[in-house]
């Protein structure tokens, strides 16, 4: 989905319509200002997620550039680098830096995350590609980081071109489902030792709840406390229990993690021993999120496959598109339309999706 209008003009039309309608919304109670502390609220979805991460982030790496991108322009880094408090909800300082490079901030938020900081990274879908070596990486080293990606106007080529990096991916339908499934994505990346990729077509205004400081800390935890090991591999390496985010990078006692060249046994070590838990993992994660807000999550977002004779399957903002087409075409032409929208990639959800087709 592009953005509204461009150039100047683009930017002043947002800027009423924004006002506009937070004047509205707060008529009922609420603010963009409360929002963004946890709240309900009408607000650009780049900056909600920009702010979320801000909120629950240790340390932040954006790539640089000319030309302001989604997630990483005025807005968004403005909430990065200054944001609304001096600390995030854990009482720790966010660092966010700036590097030359999609790869090389993909990189530097492994390099922070291995070092036992919650960090993530955000690039543009057109930068996805040129991150695949540093993705690779990332998950070579177990390291539990999340990238944000907005796709925009230019199609899901970069998102589909990284699948076999070892990372698991997510693809977010709109604004609220893209902030609750960021948490989902970092409560997974944490207990199952695998960096994650979430993207999101979603760039505009929407009606926003925004998890409040008491659910991220109910859900996500600390990064210093403890945690219970999750599979009988992590129970071998750890014990029953470990930091929640491993500090690999410690000048007190140096240790390895992954391999500089990689190796076809160790990839396939890590899929029995690491990957396999994936799908039970991300599960109950969406449970325990579900069961604090509210909202349901599931691998697929399914409509209309009760009696469906023909079903189209689609991810991200297509899918709500196709929803609306479905509607349509039951309610004009009786056709029996099911939509199929496919949320998470990797892992892919084979039983459920074999289920719904």
């Amino acid at each position: 989905m592009g953005r509204p209008g461009g150039g100047r003009g683009g930017a002043d039309w947002r800027s009423g319509g924004l006002a506009w309608l937070q004047r509205l919304w707060r008529s009922k109670g609420a603010s963009a200002e409360s929002a963004a502390a946890g709240g309900q609220g009408v607000l650009r979805v780049e900056d909600a997620l920009a702010d979320l991460e801000a909120r629950l982030c240790e340390a932040i790496a954006l790539p640089g550039g000319e030309a302001p991108r989604p997630l990483t322009g005025a807005g968004g880094l403005r909430s990065l680098a200054a944001s609304r408090a001096p600390s995030n909800v854990f009482g720790r300082t966010l660092v966010s830096e700036v590097v030359h490079g999609a790869g090389s901030a993909v990189s530097l938020a492994t390099g922070m995350t291995l070092a036992g900081l919650r960090s993530s990274a955000f690039l543009a879908g057109d930068e996805l590609a040129g991150a695949r070596g540093a993705l690779d990486g990332a998950a070579s080293r177990m390291a539990p980081m999340v990238l944000h990606v907005a796709m925009g106007s230019t199609g899901h080529r970069g998102y589909h071109a990284v699948a076999d990096s070892g990372c698991f991916q997510i693809f977010a339908g709109c604004g609220q489902q893209a902030l609750d499934l960021s948490l989902v994505a970092r409560w997974l990346a944490e207990r199952a030792l695998c960096p994650g990729v979430i993207a999101t077509d979603a760039d505009g205004l929407e009606g926003l709840q925004v998890p409040d400081a008491e659910l991220i800390r109910s859900y996500l935890g600390a990064p210093g406390d403890s945690a219970a090991s999750t599979g009988e591999a992590q129970r071998i390496l750890f014990g029953s229990e470990r930091r929640r985010l491993l500090a690999w990078f410690d000048p007190d006692r140096p240790v390895a993690t992954g391999e500089l060249g990689g190796s076809r046994q160790s990839t396939r070590g890590r899929e029995l021993f690491f990957r396999e838990p994936l799908v039970e993992l991300a599960r109950q994660g969406m449970e325990a999120l579900s069961s604090l807000t509210g909202r349901p999550l599931a691998f697929l977002d399914e409509q209309g496959m009760g009696d469906a004779e023909v079903v189209l399957v689609a991810q991200g903002a297509v899918a709500r598109c196709a929803r609306a087409v479905a509607d349509e075409l039951r309610r004009r032409r009786g056709l029996r339309v099911g939509v199929v929208g496919i949320t998470w990639l990797r892992p892919l959800p084979k039983g459920e999706l074999v289920r719904a087709l």
